[in-house]
């Protein structure tokens, strides 16, 4: 559909979707940009629930929302703004490219600031390894991506795939995502046949299911390579509103959670 009518395509990395001519990487951040100022519609398929900037966007009164209802009959509609469809639209092919090619054009110029970040390392180094992990995930390949902080680098630092190569990316999502993380990857490792399989997860999340990796002596093992990365507690936190100054003296023991787990 987004190919057809020329129109940008803004896909999380579990969305299946993230590939072809039309995904724009950077999107959560262009939100930002005068580009969403010139919005006009949004079709909405599937359960977008990773930025706020598309939340912000699918709940607008002043543009027309259109959501297309899942095969459960839900719609996604935090707004209560959208007109409510039974099946994802059909759009005529259209040749104006100007609105497409200005998101590529932002998208690309927002990707090389984001690539020279990364490469910088430091504070930056979360960016560079999620970049690393999104170049990995080969054809037909599996990534179980972790809830918090990984998923989020992960979708600005994943690339755009090209369309028909089979990668499952998925990620449990919800008020308690981090369960069962690593039990999820195994299990999913282990009922599909792919060309490498990975799990991407935070210390947190790791930790909080690391009784997940003791198997039984008859129990087959997965191919499964699991990339932690360590910040020593959830990182996330000073990104939301309990990262204020006002949650200071009790951030690091209610939100923080350090462990101190070196090994």
């Amino acid at each position: 559909m987004a190919q057809a009518a020329n129109w940008p395509l803004l896909a999380e990395p579990t969305s299946g979707a993230r590939t072809g001519s039309h995904a724009i990487r950077t999107y959560r951040l262009l939100l930002g940009s005068p580009l969403a100022d010139a919005i006009e519609r949004v079709v909405v398929t599937g359960h977008p629930t990773l930025s706020r900037p598309v939340t912000e966007l699918i709940s607008r009164s002043d543009i027309e929302v259109v959501s297309v209802r899942s095969p459960s009959g839900v719609c996604t509609d935090p707004g209560r703004v959208a007109r409510h469809l039974d099946a994802v639209p059909r759009v005529e092919r259209r040749d104006d490219r100007e609105w497409v090619d200005a998101w590529r054009a932002a998208d690309r110029a927002m990707s090389r600031h984001l690539d020279a970040l990364a490469a910088e390392g430091g504070d930056a180094l979360p960016l560079q390894v999620a970049a690393e992990v999104g170049r990995a995930v080969s054809a037909e390949a599996l990534l179980v991506v972790g809830s918090s902080q990984p998923i989020r680098d992960l979708d600005l630092m994943a690339p755009v795939y090209a369309a028909g190569q089979r990668r499952l990316v998925i990620g449990n999502r919800g008020l308690s995502g981090i369960d069962g993380t690593v039990s999820t990857a195994i299990g999913a490792a282990l009922g599909r046949r792919s060309s490498r399989a990975l799990a991407y997860v935070g210390d947190v999340t790791f930790l909080h299911d690391m009784a997940g990796l003791v198997l039984g002596p008859d129990e087959p093992r997965p191919d499964l390579t699991i990339v932690v990365a360590n910040d020593d507690g959830g990182a996330i936190f000073a990104t939301l509103e309990q990262g204020a100054s006002a949650y200071a003296k009790s951030f690091e023991r209610v939100f923080g959670t350090p462990h101190g787990v070196r090994t």
